[in-house]
């Protein structure tokens, strides 16, 4: 399926697997560097058609993510607390 990502309104499409975990390409996306994505930052993502924000450890067909779709990644500071 092809989904439209978005990080500070930078648009890519991508070419995804329905049964690929969310946080998968998260990662992808990160070591690739198509996005510049700070490394002190966690990136949630936000569902533009359905309105919420998806849960990263479920696939897109679990998460209902479908062709078309635009995900914005949005990124909060990581709590230094957390181990």
């Amino acid at each position: 399926m092809e989904i439209t990502i978005s990080l500070d309104g930078t648009l890519h499409d991508f070419m995804i697997n329905r049964k690929q975990k969310v946080s998968d390409t998260l990662q992808i996306l990160e070591e690739s560097a198509v996005f510049r994505m700070e490394n002190d930052m966690e990136y949630k993502v936000f569902s533009e058609r359905k309105k919420e924000w998806i849960d990263t450890t479920v696939t897109y067909e679990q998460a209902g993510i479908f062709t078309g779709d635009i995900l914005k990644l949005e990124g909060v500071a990581k709590d230094e607390t957390e181990v």
